[in-house]
C-alpha cells in the first residue's frame, strides 16, 4: 500500500464525519493520493434530525440532500490541494457489505472509518471490515490528533514483505516521525521438557527476538531513521493488549500493523489480533496494512480447507 492511489472514507451523517474529513485532509497532505471517495451508505436513506431541522421546507430527493450536506462538510474541512480528485457518493444498502463491494469495484487501497466511544450512532462496524477487507483499513477515533510524531509498529519478523514497516518508512520519509518497532515473543508451552525454568527459556526467546530485530534493522537500513524497538514478552497470549499498552506508554500517534503471516494459521491469528485491537484501542488511530493480492490468495486457500 506504499503507493497509495485511492482512499474510501465511510461517513454516517453524525458528528464523526467532521473528525474523519479533517483527519483525512491531514493524512492526504502527507500521502498525496490520486482520488478520495467520501461515501455514505444506509439501508434507509433517511435524513438525520439535524438536517431536517436545518432544511424544514426541503423538497429535493433525500440522496441529493445528503450529498450536498457531505459536499458542504468536505468544502469546509478538507484541503483539496492534497488530492487530484474527490467524489461524494450516497448509496442505499447494508453499510459493511457495500463498503467491501465498493473496495473491489473502485480498486480502493485504503478504507478509512471512524471509531466511536461516546458519539451517537452505530455506523459501520470497524472490526468486521478489518477482518473481511482485502485492502488496508484505517480506523480513526473520535478524538484524534492531527499529527504524526511517533508510531508503534508490531513487526512480523517471519514475513518477508513486512508491509507495515514499509508503510511506516514511506510516511517517515515525509514526516521524520519516530518509529517504534515491537517484537512480541512467547515462551513455548513445552519449555519444561528442556529442563529449564520459565524465566531461563524467556531469556532464550528474548535473545532470539533481539537477533531477529537486529537483522531487520540491517535489511531496511533502519539506522538511517529515528527507529527504536521494544521486545515484549506476552505471557497471557494477548497480543492486542500488549500492542495497545506499548502505544499508550509511548504516547503514540498511530499504530501500524499487518494482518498477514507466512501460513494460513498465522494469517488467521494476525487478523484476529487486528480485529481485537479495535476493541482495546479507542484512542489511537490504527492502520491495518494488507496486500490485496496476497489476501485474495488467503481467501482462496480458506475456501479449500
Amino acid at each position: 500500500m506504499v503507493d497509495l492511489k485511492r482512499i474510501l472514507v465511510g461517513l454516517d451523517l453524525t458528528e464523526m464525519d467532521e473528525v474523519l474529513i479533517k483527519y483525512c485532509s491531514f493524512f492526504s497532505q502527507i500521502m498525496k493520493p490520486d482520488k478520495i471517495y467520501f461515501i455514505h451508505i444506509s439501508d434507509k436513506l433517511e435524513l438525520p434530525k439535524a438536517i431536517r431541522e436545518k432544511y424544514p421546507d426541503l423538497i429535493a430527493p433525500v440522496d441529493e440532500t445528503i450529498q450536498r450536506e457531505i459536499e458542504f462538510l468536505v468544502d469546509q474541512y478538507f484541503d483539496k490541494t492534497s488530492v487530484n480528485e474527490i467524489s461524494v457518493e450516497v448509496k442505499k444498502g447494508k453499510p459493511n457489505r457495500e463498503i467491501l463491494k465498493w473496495m473491489e469495484i473502485k480498486e480502493i487501497d485504503l478504507i478509512v472509518l471512524g471509531r466511536k466511544t461516546n458519539m451517537k450512532g452505530d455506523g459501520i462496524i470497524p472490526g468486521k471490515i478489518v477482518k473481511e477487507s482485502h485492502g488496508s483499513v484505517m480506523l480513526v477515533p473520535e478524538k484524534s490528533s492531527e499529527f504524526l510524531n511517533k508510531v508503534v509498529i508490531p513487526l512480523n519478523l517471519g514475513h518477508e514483505e513486512n508491509l507495515p514497516l514499509k508503510e511506516a518508512l514511506a510516511i517517515a520519509d515525509k514526516t521524520h516521525m519516530r518509529l517504534i518497532g515491537q517484537n512480541i515473543y512467547h515462551v513455548p508451552s513445552g519449555y519444561h521438557t528442556t529442563g529449564k525454568t520459565f524465566d531461563e527459556f524467556a531469556e532464550i526467546m528474548k535473545g532470539n527476538a533481539q537477533a531477529g530485530m537486529e537483522k531487520l534493522i540491517k535489511k531496511y537500513n533502519l539506522s538511517n531513521y529515528n527507529f527504536h524497538y521494544d521486545l515484549t514478552l506476552d505471557e497471557e497470549h494477548d497480543m492486542a493488549e500488549k500492542i495497545y499498552d506499548l502505544a499508550i506508554r509511548e504516547h503514540a500517534d498511530m499504530i501500524i500493523m499487518g494482518s498477514q503471516g507466512r501460513t494460513i494459521g498465522a494469517s488467521v491469528l494476525l487478523r484476529s489480533v487486528a480485529a481485537k485491537l479495535t476493541e482495546y484501542d479507542k484512542n489511537i488511530p490504527l492502520l491495518v496494512v494488507k496486500d490485496p493480492k496476497e489476501n485474495l490468495s488467503f481467501l482462496e486457500a480458506l475456501m479449500n480447507i
